[in-house]
Protein backbone atom coordinates (compact mmCIF):
# COMPACT_ATOMS: atom_id res chain seq x y z
CA UNK A 1 0.00 0.00 0.00
CA UNK A 2 0.85 3.41 -1.20
CA UNK A 3 0.82 5.87 1.89
CA UNK A 4 3.09 8.57 -0.05
CA UNK A 5 1.01 10.47 -2.45
CA UNK A 6 -1.89 7.28 -2.41
CA UNK A 7 -4.51 7.08 -5.01
CA UNK A 8 -7.35 6.53 -2.18
CA UNK A 9 -7.66 7.74 1.32
CA UNK A 10 -6.11 5.59 3.77
CA UNK A 11 -8.13 4.11 6.62
CA UNK A 12 -6.09 4.31 9.71
CA UNK A 13 -6.26 4.20 13.71
CA UNK A 14 -5.17 6.21 16.53
CA UNK A 15 -5.25 5.43 19.98
CA UNK A 16 -5.57 7.53 23.12
CA UNK A 17 -4.15 5.15 26.21
CA UNK A 18 -4.46 6.05 30.19
CA UNK A 19 -2.81 4.97 32.59
CA UNK A 20 -4.20 7.01 35.77
CA UNK A 21 -3.04 10.52 35.11
CA UNK A 22 -1.36 9.91 32.11
CA UNK A 23 -1.58 9.44 28.58
CA UNK A 24 0.46 7.81 26.05
CA UNK A 25 2.65 9.32 23.54
CA UNK A 26 5.25 8.28 20.96
CA UNK A 27 7.94 10.13 19.06
CA UNK A 28 7.56 9.07 14.93
CA UNK A 29 10.20 8.14 13.44
CA UNK A 30 8.62 8.48 9.75
CA UNK A 31 7.08 10.94 7.90
CA UNK A 32 4.43 12.84 7.93
CA UNK A 33 4.90 13.46 11.95
CA UNK A 34 8.55 12.17 12.21
CA UNK A 35 10.49 13.49 15.14
CA UNK A 36 6.91 14.52 16.70
CA UNK A 37 5.21 13.04 20.09
CA UNK A 38 2.02 12.12 19.19
CA UNK A 39 -0.55 9.17 19.74
CA UNK A 40 0.01 5.47 18.46
CA UNK A 41 -2.04 4.59 15.52
CA UNK A 42 -1.17 3.26 12.00
CA UNK A 43 -2.62 2.02 9.21
CA UNK A 44 -5.94 -0.80 9.07
CA UNK A 45 -4.60 -3.74 7.16
CA UNK A 46 -6.77 -5.99 5.15
CA UNK A 47 -9.11 -8.39 7.11
CA UNK A 48 -8.80 -6.20 10.49
CA UNK A 49 -11.21 -4.58 12.54
CA UNK A 50 -11.19 -1.42 13.84
CA UNK A 51 -10.39 -2.34 17.15
CA UNK A 52 -8.06 -5.37 16.22
CA UNK A 53 -6.07 -2.86 14.11
CA UNK A 54 -5.58 -0.68 17.66
CA UNK A 55 -4.26 -3.44 19.81
CA UNK A 56 -1.96 -4.62 17.38
CA UNK A 57 -0.68 -0.94 17.10
CA UNK A 58 -0.25 -0.09 20.40
CA UNK A 59 1.24 -3.69 21.34
CA UNK A 60 3.94 -3.37 17.87
CA UNK A 61 4.62 0.71 18.60
CA UNK A 62 5.02 0.29 22.51
CA UNK A 63 4.69 -3.34 23.51
CA UNK A 64 2.37 -3.10 26.37
CA UNK A 65 -1.53 -4.19 26.16
CA UNK A 66 -4.64 -2.33 26.69
CA UNK A 67 -8.30 -2.62 26.44
CA UNK A 68 -9.83 -0.63 23.52
CA UNK A 69 -12.58 1.51 24.54
CA UNK A 70 -15.05 3.65 22.51
CA UNK A 71 -14.36 5.68 19.48
CA UNK A 72 -13.94 9.43 20.03
CA UNK A 73 -13.59 11.02 16.45
CA UNK A 74 -13.44 9.75 12.80
CA UNK A 75 -11.65 12.73 10.74
CA UNK A 76 -9.42 13.38 7.55
CA UNK A 77 -5.75 14.06 8.04
CA UNK A 78 -4.99 15.69 4.22
CA UNK A 79 -1.77 16.88 4.05
CA UNK A 80 -0.06 18.79 0.79
CA UNK A 81 2.80 19.19 -0.41
CA UNK A 82 4.80 22.26 -1.70
CA UNK A 83 3.11 22.40 -4.45
CA UNK A 84 -0.42 21.81 -3.75
CA UNK A 85 -0.08 17.77 -4.41
CA UNK A 86 -1.93 15.51 -1.63
CA UNK A 87 1.13 13.82 -0.04
CA UNK A 88 -0.81 11.92 2.83
CA UNK A 89 -4.24 11.49 3.27
CA UNK A 90 -5.83 9.10 6.25
CA UNK A 91 -9.15 8.52 7.60
CA UNK A 92 -8.56 8.37 11.22
CA UNK A 93 -10.28 6.90 13.35
CA UNK A 94 -9.68 7.90 17.03
CA UNK A 95 -10.02 5.40 19.98
CA UNK A 96 -9.73 5.47 23.30
CA UNK A 97 -7.75 2.62 25.34
CA UNK A 98 -7.15 1.71 28.77
CA UNK A 99 -3.67 0.24 30.06
CA UNK A 100 -3.47 -3.32 30.59
CA UNK A 101 0.42 -3.97 31.25
CA UNK A 102 3.89 -4.35 29.88
CA UNK A 103 6.54 -2.60 30.25
CA UNK A 104 6.93 0.00 27.08
CA UNK A 105 9.23 -0.81 24.36
CA UNK A 106 9.11 1.17 21.01
CA UNK A 107 9.22 -0.37 17.87
CA UNK A 108 8.30 0.24 14.30
CA UNK A 109 7.44 3.63 13.44
CA UNK A 110 7.73 4.99 17.16
CA UNK A 111 11.31 5.58 17.80
CA UNK A 112 10.65 6.53 21.57
CA UNK A 113 7.85 6.10 23.72
CA UNK A 114 6.83 7.77 27.23
CA UNK A 115 4.31 8.38 29.42
CA UNK A 116 2.56 12.11 29.81
CA UNK A 117 0.36 14.59 31.88
CA UNK A 118 -2.05 16.71 30.05
CA UNK A 119 0.65 19.56 31.80
CA UNK A 120 3.41 17.99 29.63
CA UNK A 121 1.57 18.29 26.11
CA UNK A 122 2.21 21.68 24.69
CA UNK A 123 5.81 21.46 26.06
CA UNK A 124 6.59 18.28 24.13
CA UNK A 125 5.34 20.26 20.99
CA UNK A 126 2.10 17.54 20.69
CA UNK A 127 0.14 18.77 17.33
CA UNK A 128 -2.58 20.52 18.26
CA UNK A 129 -4.99 18.27 16.43
CA UNK A 130 -3.63 15.38 18.77
CA UNK A 131 -4.39 17.62 21.95
CA UNK A 132 -7.77 17.94 21.04
CA UNK A 133 -8.23 14.43 20.49
CA UNK A 134 -7.15 13.88 23.91
CA UNK A 135 -9.27 16.48 25.35
CA UNK A 136 -11.88 14.23 23.81
CA UNK A 137 -11.12 11.01 24.72
CA UNK A 138 -10.82 12.50 28.73
CA UNK A 139 -14.42 13.62 28.24
CA UNK A 140 -15.43 10.26 27.47
CA UNK A 141 -13.22 8.71 29.96
CA UNK A 142 -14.51 11.34 32.76
CA UNK A 143 -10.53 10.89 33.34
CA UNK A 144 -9.03 13.33 36.17
CA UNK A 145 -6.60 14.83 33.47
CA UNK A 146 -6.31 18.42 33.66
CA UNK A 147 -4.43 20.86 30.69
CA UNK A 148 -2.25 23.19 32.51
CA UNK A 149 -4.50 26.08 31.31
CA UNK A 150 -7.49 23.74 33.32
CA UNK A 151 -5.75 23.64 36.35
CA UNK A 152 -4.66 27.15 36.64
CA UNK A 153 -8.22 28.37 36.01
CA UNK A 154 -8.96 26.33 38.91
CA UNK A 155 -6.58 27.25 40.85
CA UNK A 156 -7.44 31.48 40.31
CA UNK A 157 -11.01 30.68 40.59
CA UNK A 158 -10.46 28.83 44.01
CA UNK A 159 -8.16 32.14 45.25
CA UNK A 160 -10.79 34.48 43.79
CA UNK A 161 -7.93 36.43 41.61
CA UNK A 162 -7.90 37.64 38.15
CA UNK A 163 -5.51 37.20 34.83
CA UNK A 164 -4.07 39.58 32.58
CA UNK A 165 -0.93 38.77 30.08
CA UNK A 166 1.11 40.72 27.99
CA UNK A 167 2.92 38.84 25.20
CA UNK A 168 5.27 39.04 22.43
CA UNK A 169 6.98 36.71 20.96
CA UNK A 170 4.11 33.99 21.64
CA UNK A 171 1.58 36.50 19.15
CA UNK A 172 -1.21 35.97 21.56
CA UNK A 173 -0.53 31.78 22.50
CA UNK A 174 -1.13 32.50 25.96
CA UNK A 175 -4.14 34.28 25.78
CA UNK A 176 -5.72 31.33 23.40
CA UNK A 177 -4.85 28.16 25.64
CA UNK A 178 -6.74 30.26 28.57
CA UNK A 179 -9.26 31.44 26.59
CA UNK A 180 -9.79 27.41 25.60
CA UNK A 181 -11.13 26.59 29.15
CA UNK A 182 -14.57 27.05 29.33
CA UNK A 183 -15.78 29.87 31.88
CA UNK A 184 -12.12 31.41 31.54
CA UNK A 185 -14.05 34.90 31.66
CA UNK A 186 -14.56 34.54 35.20
CA UNK A 187 -11.25 35.14 36.08
CA UNK A 188 -9.28 36.42 32.82
CA UNK A 189 -9.52 39.76 32.50
CA UNK A 190 -7.73 39.97 28.64
CA UNK A 191 -3.89 40.34 27.37
CA UNK A 192 -2.64 42.64 25.23
CA UNK A 193 -0.04 41.39 22.28
CA UNK A 194 2.68 44.17 22.29
CA UNK A 195 5.05 42.92 19.05
CA UNK A 196 6.98 46.49 18.44
CA UNK A 197 8.40 48.32 20.93
CA UNK A 198 5.82 51.24 19.94
CA UNK A 199 2.73 49.13 21.16
CA UNK A 200 5.02 48.51 24.53
CA UNK A 201 5.84 51.67 25.55
CA UNK A 202 2.00 52.87 24.36
CA UNK A 203 -0.33 50.19 25.37
CA UNK A 204 1.75 48.85 28.25
CA UNK A 205 3.43 52.27 29.39
CA UNK A 206 7.13 50.97 29.22
CA UNK A 207 9.93 53.29 29.78
CA UNK A 208 11.59 54.18 26.36
CA UNK A 209 15.10 54.15 28.74
CA UNK A 210 14.41 50.94 29.65
CA UNK A 211 13.86 49.29 26.07
CA UNK A 212 16.99 51.62 24.74
CA UNK A 213 18.94 50.50 27.73
CA UNK A 214 18.40 46.96 28.41
CA UNK A 215 16.34 45.48 24.69
CA UNK A 216 12.85 44.13 23.80
CA UNK A 217 14.13 40.96 25.07
CA UNK A 218 15.65 41.51 28.54
CA UNK A 219 14.51 40.87 32.26
CA UNK A 220 13.32 44.53 32.73
CA UNK A 221 11.43 44.71 29.96
CA UNK A 222 9.46 41.43 30.76
CA UNK A 223 8.79 43.15 33.97
CA UNK A 224 7.90 46.28 32.79
CA UNK A 225 5.27 44.47 30.27
CA UNK A 226 4.09 42.39 33.46
CA UNK A 227 3.23 45.52 35.60
CA UNK A 228 1.64 47.44 32.86
CA UNK A 229 -0.30 45.01 31.36
CA UNK A 230 -1.05 44.21 35.27
CA UNK A 231 -2.03 48.16 35.81
CA UNK A 232 -3.79 48.59 32.66
CA UNK A 233 -6.18 45.54 33.49
CA UNK A 234 -6.34 46.18 37.04
CA UNK A 235 -5.69 42.45 37.84
CA UNK A 236 -4.74 40.71 40.68
CA UNK A 237 -1.60 38.82 38.75
CA UNK A 238 -0.30 39.37 35.50
CA UNK A 239 2.08 37.60 33.48
CA UNK A 240 4.44 38.81 29.96
CA UNK A 241 6.72 37.24 27.65
CA UNK A 242 9.46 38.47 25.26
CA UNK A 243 11.76 36.76 23.33
CA UNK A 244 13.28 35.65 19.73
CA UNK A 245 11.40 32.93 18.80
CA UNK A 246 13.13 32.92 15.37
CA UNK A 247 14.13 31.57 12.89
CA UNK A 248 15.81 34.79 12.66
CA UNK A 249 16.38 37.74 15.02
CA UNK A 250 19.29 36.05 17.11
CA UNK A 251 22.81 37.45 17.99
CA UNK A 252 25.61 36.28 19.88
CA UNK A 253 24.84 37.71 23.03
CA UNK A 254 20.94 37.36 22.60
CA UNK A 255 20.44 33.95 20.16
CA UNK A 256 17.11 32.78 18.94
CA UNK A 257 15.22 30.55 21.18
CA UNK A 258 16.09 33.46 24.54
CA UNK A 259 12.80 34.12 25.81
CA UNK A 260 12.08 36.14 29.86
CA UNK A 261 8.48 35.20 31.47
CA UNK A 262 7.89 37.41 33.91
CA UNK A 263 4.55 37.08 37.03
CA UNK A 264 3.72 40.35 38.83
CA UNK A 265 1.63 40.47 41.50
CA UNK A 266 0.71 42.31 45.13
CA UNK A 267 3.27 40.41 46.66
CA UNK A 268 6.27 40.83 44.14
CA UNK A 269 7.57 40.03 40.89
CA UNK A 270 9.49 37.50 39.24
CA UNK A 271 11.27 36.83 35.91
CA UNK A 272 12.65 33.46 34.35
CA UNK A 273 14.72 33.34 31.56
CA UNK A 274 14.63 30.37 29.25
CA UNK A 275 16.88 29.21 25.85
CA UNK A 276 14.56 27.04 23.46
CA UNK A 277 16.42 25.09 20.95
CA UNK A 278 13.31 23.80 18.73
CA UNK A 279 11.89 26.15 15.67
CA UNK A 280 9.74 29.04 15.57
CA UNK A 281 6.08 27.22 16.54
CA UNK A 282 7.91 24.93 19.37
CA UNK A 283 9.63 27.77 20.67
CA UNK A 284 6.43 29.84 21.18
CA UNK A 285 4.63 26.62 22.11
CA UNK A 286 7.54 26.39 25.17
CA UNK A 287 7.11 29.42 26.18
CA UNK A 288 3.75 29.99 26.42
CA UNK A 289 3.93 26.58 28.54
CA UNK A 290 6.70 27.69 30.49
CA UNK A 291 4.24 30.48 31.50
CA UNK A 292 1.17 29.01 32.35
CA UNK A 293 3.99 26.74 34.86
CA UNK A 294 5.02 29.78 36.16
CA UNK A 295 1.83 30.83 37.15
CA UNK A 296 0.64 27.17 38.21
CA UNK A 297 3.66 27.12 40.32
CA UNK A 298 2.90 30.78 42.04
CA UNK A 299 -0.95 30.00 42.50
CA UNK A 300 0.21 26.38 44.39
CA UNK A 301 2.99 28.85 46.69
CA UNK A 302 5.69 26.35 45.26
CA UNK A 303 7.81 29.31 44.09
Amino acid sequence: MRREYPIAPIAAVGIVVLRGREVLLVKRANEPRQGRWTIPGGVIKLGETVREAAAREVGEECGIEVEIGPVVEVVDAIIPDEEGRVRFHYILIDLLAEYKGGELAPASDAEAARWATAAELNRLCVPERTIWVIRKALEKAKGGLLMLEEEVGQLLVERGLTLAVAESCTGGLIAHRITNVPGSSRYFLGGVVAYANEAKEKVLGMSHETLAKYGAVSEETALEMAKGVRGLLRADVALSVTGIAGPSGGTPEKPVGLTYIALAAEDGERCEKHLWRGNRWENKEQTAEAALQMLRDYLKGEV
